[in-house]
């Protein structure tokens, strides 16, 4: 039997890493790319930046904290509005 993967998903806002239930009263719990490090240290397969602001705001999604995890060597993938260009 295959081993179950890590794939921790870290909800973003405004370049800030969130907690909230149901994307309401979210709080700050950090930097993306400092937790992104520690997942990643942690042993995490994958990691998912989720902008949760981006749609409402009508804006495209966040991309320095996917370029700083990049210039760290992390593989980087796009999401659903990336794969439709």
């Amino acid at each position: 039997m295959p081993l179950p993967r890590l794939i921790p998903c870290l909800d973003v806002a405004h370049g800030r890493v969130v907690k909230g239930v149901s994307f309401v009263q979210l709080r700050d719990v950090g930097d993306p790319v400092e937790l992104a490090a520690f997942y990643s240290e942690g042993g995490a397969d994958e990691l998912v930046f989720l902008d949760i602001t981006a749609t409402p705001e009508e804006r495209v999604t966040m991309t320095s904290s996917s370029s700083a995890c990049g210039r760290r060597g992390d593989s980087l993938h796009g999401g659903r509005r990336s794969a439709l260009r």
